[in-house]
């Protein structure tokens, strides 16, 4: 599928030999980093690939805590980036008192990256 990305089918398919789009999806998110820097892969373009390939984001420890620190209720309405699932909407949240069992619940839209709606529990 043309995705706009066609300047890169030298780099990637001809000088790196990946010729496999099921080897393209199944690269861990630092390979694919790894991928789009031999490949001279603009930012953009290579966020739009890993979209496309369904691959999450390398983890980010610092990110990760300052995530930690927003209100959960103020997600709801925003994209965001869950690990080794994708892109989604955030429609709702149902914020929990008693973390030590329980963590807030989620509703995500993850239909931008799959074309199937799917929830997921954060």
């Amino acid at each position: 599928r043309n995705i706009g990305l066609t300047m890169y089918i030298k780099p990637i398919v001809i000088d790196l030999g990946y010729d496999d789009y099921d080897v393209l999806r199944s690269l861990h998110p630092n390979e694919f980093v790894s991928l789009a820097n031999d490949a001279g892969m603009k930012p953009g373009h290579s966020t739009k690939l890993r979209l496309r390939l369904g691959i999450s984001r390398p983890r980010n420890p610092e990110a990760e805590d300052e995530a930690s620190k927003v209100d959960v209720l103020e997600l709801v309405g925003k994209w965001i980036d869950v690990r080794n699932i994708g892109v989604g909407k955030v429609l709702e949240c149902r914020k929990v008192w008693n973390h030590l069992v329980n963590h807030s619940y989620h509703i995500i839209d993850f239909s931008y990256n799959s074309k199937n709606f799917q929830t997921s529990s954060l």
